[in-house]
């Protein structure tokens, strides 16, 4: 391992020389900023370690993380700023990953600013590299977001992996919150600055080291320079020279504006100066407590369910989420998995997101369950067959031209009483097979005044009601 240059010395062990090193187990682990404010380095999560900057105080806050998709590494690991402009993370012999790189360009230091900016520096003490320019989740005073750049959540306040949501400078001038792996379409952002104006000029989000200009959007085509497009803060704060502002998108999907500072006693401390309104009820969060759950509000605080028939993944997480408690059915049915399938009442629940199709039943159209589920009996019919002959319903690349059409190809072995070539090799009931086949076939019926109410096709699929041969579905097709 390389030791610790003498120019780390002359800079008063705020800057490194290429050939110096740092390890998460041989001191120094971080290379500190001259107030020792901030520093860069190991820090320490779960059972390793990960590369970042933090603010120093009572507990460690991390604002910037390296690589933070990749695996905490352990104590053989080493950071090595090499001659030809490289940080590297090494974890072993020949394995290495890049944490920083200067473009070709000669690096004659690396040194961690007050600012909490970590950047590498060539003779003539130009930035090659710098850390502000790749944001995790958190933004510093002087440090900006450009236009159609995001900051990413990390997954929780101990794993700064990435997480579930994201914060968006929109090049309209827009800054918004979405659940990530969203469309981006306008009806999936939980908030939005509502200071869209236009395409042509260029935007971004400043966080300033100023009390009356905390967090700030910029128009950077305005010819009066930086112009305070909407002012976001509490105005009842007054810091001083040491104050560090922080713009964070927390784990819980919340942006969130801090300072930190030092109180008369020299003690460090934190304050919340301003998160959106509209966020103080964490149910306006989109995706926040995970699939096959929903937000309730008791008392106004928060709290997760789980849909009937699911339980929570991690009941100390209730974040992440719920899961089946019950066995999965086979594709092909059967009386047995009759039995897993339940319709339950929700009420007063609100949607957020728009239906893909909208088709109003009546109550008493679902005679087992007193549920008001938009449902198309005929999209229901397509359905039904693909469930039970485990392919879509439109298959081009079919050997033969006739089983292209799901319909057309089980009305034809329906009526030539060979469904036993649809479930070749399965072992099935298949008494209960042509019946789900004729419960299918009356759904899609060309003509609509054909096609049974939902309320009929419960009773049929029950054998309550018995099922009448159906109509071919597409006589002309056959």
């Amino acid at each position: 391992m390389a030791t610790i240059s003498p120019i780390l010395l002359i800079y008063q062990q705020f800057c490194s020389s290429p050939g110096s090193s740092l390890s998460p187990s041989v001191p120094p682990t971080a290379l500190p900023s001259p107030s020792g404010r901030f520093a860069f380095g190991f820090y320490k999560q779960g059972n390793g370690f990960k590369v970042g900057i933090w603010l120093s105080g009572n507990n460690k806050t991390i604002v910037w993380t390296a690589n933070h998709d990749d695996p905490p590494v352990f104590l053989n690991a080493s950071l090595v700023l090499t001659k030809n402009g490289e940080l590297l993370l090494q974890t072993g012999p020949g394995e290495k990953k890049v944490i920083a790189h200067s473009n070709n360009g000669t690096i004659f230091y690396a040194s961690m600013l007050d600012s909490g900016n970590f950047v590498l520096r060539n003779k003539s003490l130009h930035i090659l590299w710098q850390s502000f320019d790749y944001p995790t989740d958190t933004m510093l005073g002087g440090q900006t977001l450009p236009s159609r750049h995001q900051l990413v959540s990390s997954s929780s306040d101990t794993n700064h992996s990435s997480g579930r949501f994201e914060l968006s400078m929109q090049a309209d001038g827009n800054l918004v919150l979405y659940p990530r792996y969203s469309g981006d379409t306008s009806w999936d952002p939980y908030w939005a600055s509502n200071t869209g104006y236009d395409t042509i000029s260029k935007y971004y989000l400043f966080v300033n080291n100023t009390d009356s200009q905390p967090l700030c959007i910029v128009n950077a085509s305005s010819t009066s320079g930086q112009n305070i497009l909407r002012k976001m803060g509490d105005s009842s704060f007054k810091g001083n020279k040491t104050t560090a502002y922080r713009a964070t998108i927390d784990f819980d999907g919340v942006l969130r504006l801090y300072a930190h500072f030092e109180d008369a006693n020299r003690k460090h401390q934190v304050r919340k100066l301003w998160s959106p309104s509209e966020l103080d009820n964490q149910c306006n969060v989109k995706t926040f407590f995970g699939f096959n759950s929903y937000c309730t509000t008791n008392e106004m605080e928060p709290g997760c369910n789980c849909l009937p028939g699911t339980d929570f993944i991690d009941p100390s997480h209730k974040n992440l989420g719920c899961k089946r408690n019950f066995l999965e059915a086979e594709c092909k049915g059967g009386k047995d998995n009759m039995t897993l399938h339940s319709m339950y009442p929700m009420t007063n629940m609100a949607w957020v997101d728009p239906p893909y199709i909208e088709d109003e039943i009546q109550e008493e159209q679902c005679p087992s369950s007193p549920i008001t589920v938009k449902a198309d009996v005929y999209s229901y019919g397509v359905m039904l067959l693909e469930i039970v002959f485990c392919r879509k319903s439109l298959v081009v690349n079919m050997s033969n031209p006739e089983q292209i059409v799901l319909s057309n190809w089980v009305y034809k072995c329906f009526a030539r009483r060979e469904l036993n070539k649809l479930v070749v090799g399965e072992e099935v009931d298949i008494s209960l097979l042509e019946n789900m086949v004729k419960v299918g076939l009356w759904c899609i019926q060309d003509e609509p005044f054909l096609r049974p109410s939902m309320k009929s096709v419960v009773l049929m699929l029950e054998g309550v009601t018995e099922v009448a041969i159906p109509p071919c579905p597409s006589p002309d097709s056959i």
